[in-house]
C-alpha cells in the first residue's frame, strides 16, 4: 500500500508504521474502504488508498472483467461525513443540503471528464452512485505530481521546462475551454508527470462548465487559496481567464521558487503591491498580463496568452540602476491595477533647487523619497529624449557643452535630493526596523493570547507565520509546539467524548469510527485504545450471532470491517472470517445434499449429510429434513393379534336328549310359572 502522508509505495498491508515518515498508518488510513472491497456488484475491487483530500478518497482498484488496474475517486467530505461500520456507507453528519451540493458537483466533475478526450487531461471511463455516495473511475496514472518534481529541483525549475509544462497546460485547457469548462483549481499538486513524459491534468472537483443559466451560487467552493483568481474568491463570473491567471502563479512559481502574494492578500487593506520579480523577456510580460486583479484586463485566450513565447526570444531586463540604457517596454494595459507601470511624464517646472527642497521637506519621508525618485527619472527622461549625457569632467581644452537650463536646474535638483534621498533611505530602513520589532512583539502577543484563549489553530497559523530569521522564531515555535499538543489533546477529547455517547446508544461501529479519528499522540489515546477493545469484542459478539444463528455470513463480515485491525480483536479477524467461510461452505454443501437425498427418498443419506452441519441456523435448516427421514426409516409397532377361543359345544350324547313330537306343542309351553301360580 502507499502512505498518505510522505507517499511512500510499497508498504506491506499488515504494517502500521511507515518506514519514511514514521506516521501510524492505520490512524491515517482510517474510514478508507479496506483491501478487497467490492464495488458496483463485483465490477471494481479495490486494492488500497492512493490519495486522500478534504473532499474524497483516491484508490486503485482492479477493473475486475477486464483485469486492467484503474483509480477510483470516492466523495468523501471528511468534516462533514462519516462512514457507517456495517454497510461501510458514508453519510453527512449534520449539513445534508451542502453534502447534496458537494455531490452534484462530483457528478459534474464525472460528466466534464467524460466530455473531453485528451492527452494532457485525465481520462474517465466510469460513474456510479453506492453507499450513499459517488464514484469516479479513471484511468490509472504512474508517475509523480508537478508539486513533487518541483520539490526534488529545489523549488524552482529550468526555463526550458517550465515551457514543456506550460505547452501542456495550454493544450490540456484549450480543449476543455472550448467546451466552455473552466479548470479553477490549477496548481502544481493538480498536474501529474508520467514516467513517458507525458504531463496530465487532474481533479477538475472545482471545475465548472458555463451553461448560460445564472445561479445565486456561482462560486464553486473547491478552490486553493494560494492560486484561485480574485473572481472565484468572490464568487462571481468565472472563465478562461480565471483558469489564466491560476497558470501564471505556478508559471512564476516555477520560475522563481516562490508563490506571487495570493489575490486574498492583494485584496487586505494594507496588502502588499506586488509587481512581478526580475525575469527574462517575455515571461515578465506574460506573468503580468496573466496576474491582473480585474480579469477584464487579462487575456481570455490561453493560446493567445502564450503565443508571446514563440514570438520573441527570452532576454534578461537591465537593472533599474542602469540609467543609460533604455528601461524595458512591459505590455501591460496602462489600467493596470496592481503592477505599477512608470509613464513618461512632462517634467515639473521648478523654479530652483530650494523650491524643490522646500516642496520635499513638506512631506513626509516615504513620500520625499517618492518624490526623489520620480525628479531623477525625469532627468534620466530627458537624458534619453535628448541623447545627452553628462560627462563627469570636462577639460579645459575641449569646448564647454551648452546644456540647456532646465536640464542644468533639473540635474542639480536631483542632485540634491538624491543627497537627501541618501539621508531618507536610512530612516526609512530605521523605521521598517523598528516597525518591524513592533510587528513581531504583537504577533508574539497574539500567539500567547490566542493560546490562552484556546484559539489553537489560530495560535498555530500566526506561529507558523514567524520567519526563522526573527528574533521571535524559538519562543513562536515553542509556543507553536504547546498549541498543538492543546490542539490535539482537544480535539481527540471532544472525539472520545463523541465515541463514549455512540456506544452507550449501542452505535458501536460508529463509536470505533470516531474513536479511530483520535490522533495517537494525545493525551486520550490510550483510554481509547482500551474502549476501542471493548467494542470491538462486543461487536464481534453481536457479528457472530448473526453469522451463527441468523445465517447472515455477508452481513457479519462486513459488521467486522468496523473493527480496527491493530486492535487485539482485529488481529484475528482474518483467520476468523475465513473460518467462517469455509465452515459455511461445508454446511451449505451438507444441506444441499440432504436435501437432494430426501427428494429421492434416500434417507439413510438425510440423516448423514444433517449430522455434518455445525451452526444453529444450519442446524434449524435441516430439522424438518431430519424429521422426515426419521419418520420414514422407524417401522411403526403393531402388537400380535389375540388367539380366537372356539365357541362351546356340548358333548355329542346330549344332543340325543329328548325330542318332541311332531306338531305338539312345546313342553311347558301353556304353564306358567310357578313363581306366578296363585296370583
Amino acid at each position: 500500500m502507499r502512505c498518505l502522508n510522505c507517499g511512500t509505495k510499497g508498504i506491506l498491508l499488515d504494517a502500521t508504521i511507515c518506514p519514511k515518515c514514521g506516521v501510524h498508518l492505520p490512524s491515517l488510513l482510517r474510514d478508507v474502504l479496506p483491501y478487497n472491497t467490492i464495488l458496483q456488484d463485483g465490477k471494481y475491487q479495490i486494492d488500497y488508498a492512493i490519495g486522500r483530500g478534504g473532499f474524497g478518497v483516491t484508490y486503485q482498484a482492479q477493473h475486475v472483467p477486464l483485469e486492467k488496474p484503474v483509480a477510483i475517486k470516492e466523495f468523501f467530505p471528511q468534516e462533514s461525513a462519516l462512514r457507517e461500520g456495517t454497510t461501510g456507507s458514508i453519510r453527512p453528519m449534520r449539513d445534508t443540503e451542502g453534502f447534496n451540493r458537494g455531490l452534484e458537483r462530483f457528478r459534474r466533475e464525472g460528466k466534464i471528464l467524460a466530455k473531453v478526450e485528451h492527452s494532457s487531461i485525465v481520462r474517465a471511463s466510469d460513474f456510479f452512485e453506492e453507499r450513499g455516495t459517488g464514484y469516479l473511475v479513471m484511468e490509472l496514472l504512474h508517475g509523480e505530481s508537478l508539486r513533487e518534481e518541483l520539490d526534488r529541483a529545489g523549488g524552482k525549475l529550468t526555463e526550458s521546462r517550465v515551457r514543456e509544462v506550460l505547452d501542456a497546460m495550454v493544450e490540456g485547457l484549450t480543449a476543455v475551454h472550448q467546451r466552455e469548462i473552466f479548470h479553477l483549481d490549477l496548481k502544481p499538486e493538480n498536474v501529474m508527470v508520467m514516467a513517458n513524459g507525458r504531463i496530465v491534468l487532474v481533479d477538475f472537483g472545482a471545475a465548472k462548465q458555463e451553461t448560460g443559466i445564472k445561479r445565486k451560487d456561482s462560486s464553486t467552493r473547491a478552490f486553493t487559496m494560494a492560486y484561485a483568481a480574485p473572481e472565484v474568491l468572490a464568487g462571481r463570473p468565472v472563465g478562461a481567464a480565471s483558469d489564466i491567471f491560476e497558470l501564471g502563479m505556478m508559471v512564476h512559481e516555477m520560475l522563481v521558487g516562490e508563490l506571487p502574494p495570493s489575490a486574498m492578500e492583494r485584496f487586505m487593506p494594507g496588502g502588499p503591491v506586488w509587481s512581478p520579480s526580475k525575469l527574462a523577456e517575455p515571461w515578465q510580460a506574460l506573468i503580468s498580463q496573466a496576474l491582473e486583479i480585474d480579469p477584464k484586463l487579462r487575456p481570455n485566450n490561453v493560446k493567445d496568452w502564450t503565443s508571446v513565447l514563440k514570438e520573441s526570444p527570452a532576454k534578461k531586463i537591465e537593472k533599474e540602476s542602469d540609467i543609460s540604457a533604455p528601461s524595458p517596454k512591459v505590455a501591460v494595459p496602462k489600467t493596470s491595477l496592481f503592477v505599477p507601470v512608470v509613464h513618461p511624464v512632462a517634467p515639473k517646472k521648478l523654479e530652483s533647487p530650494t523650491d524643490a527642497i522646500q516642496i520635499d521637506r513638506s512631506k513626509n519621508i516615504p513620500q520625499a523619497f517618492a518624490q526623489s525618485q520620480e525628479v531623477s527619472e525625469q532627468v534620466r527622461e530627458i537624458d534619453r529624449q535628448q541623447h545627452v549625457k553628462a560627462p563627469s569632467r570636462i577639460p579645459e581644452s575641449q569646448p564647454k557643452i551648452a546644456l540647456p537650463s532646465k536640464i542644468v536646474l533639473l540635474l542639480g535638483t536631483g542632485a540634491v535630493l538624491l543627497s537627501i534621498a541618501g539621508v531618507t533611505v536610512n530612516n526609512i530602513f530605521a523605521e521598517q526596523a523598528r516597525l518591524a520589532e513592533q510587528a513581531e512583539k504583537q504577533k508574539l502577543e497574539k500567539i500567547k493570547t490566542s493560546k490562552a484563549g484556546s484559539k489553537y489553530a489560530e495560535c498555530s497559523d500566526t506561529a507558523k507565520s514567524v520567519q526563522s530569521s526573527s528574533r521571535i522564531y524559538a519562543e513562536a515555535q515553542s509556543l507553536l509546539k504547546e498549541c498543538q499538543v492543546a490542539k490535539v489533546n482537544t480535539e481527540s477529547g471532544a472525539l472520545l467524548a463523541t465515541a463514549k455517547d455512540l456506544a452507550k446508544k449501542d452505535l458501536l461501529e460508529m463509536a470505533l469510527a470516531t474513536a479511530r479519528k483520535i490522533d495517537p499522540s494525545s493525551s486520550v489515546y490510550a483510554e481509547s485504545q482500551k474502549l476501542v477493545e471493548q467494542w470491538s469484542q462486543s461487536l464481534l459478539q453481536v457479528a457472530t450471532s448473526q453469522y451463527q444463528d441468523q445465517g447472515k455470513l455477508k452481513e457479519a463480515i462486513a459488521l467486522t470491517q468496523s473493527i480496527p485491525t491493530s486492535s487485539a480483536v482485529g488481529k484475528k479477524l482474518p483467520e476468523l472470517t475465513s473460518k467462517w467461510q469455509t465452515e459455511w461452505k461445508a454446511n451449505e454443501t451438507a444441506s444441499n445434499v440432504a436435501q437432494k437425498a430426501l427428494k429421492e427418498r434416500r434417507w439413510n443419506d438425510v440423516l448423514a449429510s444433517s449430522k455434518k452441519v455445525t451452526t444453529a441456523y444450519w442446524i434449524k435448516q435441516t430439522n424438518p429434513m431430519v424429521q422426515k427421514a426419521n419418520a420414514a426409516v422407524t417401522p411403526v409397532y403393531v402388537a400380535p393379534a389375540q388367539p380366537v377361543e372356539p365357541a362351546y359345544q356340548p358333548p355329542a350324547q346330549y344332543n340325543q336328549g329328548y325330542q318332541p313330537p311332531v306338531n305338539s306343542p312345546s313342553p311347558r309351553s301353556d304353564r306358567q310359572p310357578e313363581s306366578l301360580t296363585g296370583l
